[in-house]
């Protein structure tokens, strides 16, 4: 399986929850796939492979987006990433399968705090929406070739990671009060 299997689906899913859906909008497969509803702006990250991973994907996502969700392609997939303890920010991170060809929600996706979001990655909820409006005005959610959303795949440079080791987790949580 694939992940652009799983595509189908989730845009049918979330237009029949009112979203305008982009797929991989930037060109370079960052942003699986954007929902937009008004000022409303979610983020589907689609997974067949090491799932155990996504989390710290969606945890990185959240910068760009009031929600994050994962797809993975099966129940028992899903349910193995429901009983991987994690750090409170990971249970706002939605969890949806694939069932005959339609999305079953097993925990639904839920709004990151406004004020974390923008202390840990200011403004970039607002670039990426700046990015998408050609997109959704007159393009018909189709992407422009060329358009170049200026999308940096990894944190800011205050919040890189040295040598391109791959993030932790606890790498992408807010730092303790006091």
């Amino acid at each position: 399986m694939r992940e652009a299997s799983l595509r189908g689906p989730v845009l049918r899913f979330l237009k029949g929850r009112g979203y305008t859906a982009l797929v991989d909008p930037d060109g370079h497969d960052y942003f699986d796939v954007v929902a937009l509803r008004g000022p409303e702006l979610g983020l589907v990250e689609l997974k067949v492979g090491h799932a155990p991973e996504v989390f710290r994907q969606a945890l990185h996502r959240r910068g760009w987006a009031d929600w994050v969700a994962v797809v993975v392609p099966r129940k028992t997939q899903a349910l193995r990433l429901l009983r991987r303890a994690g750090p409170p920010p990971t249970q706002r991170i939605g969890v949806w399968y694939l069932d005959g060809g339609s999305v079953q929600v097993l925990r639904e996706a839920r709004i990151f705090a406004e004020e974390e979001r923008e202390r840990l990655f200011p403004g970039w909820k607002d670039h990426l929406r700046e990015c998408l409006e050609p997109l959704t005005t007159g393009s018909g959610g189709a992407r422009i070739e060329g358009i170049r959303l200026g999308v940096p795949p990894r944190p800011p440079r205050s919040r890189r990671r040295p040598g391109g080791k791959v993030w932790r987790i606890e790498e992408l949580l807010p730092p303790p009060e006091g």
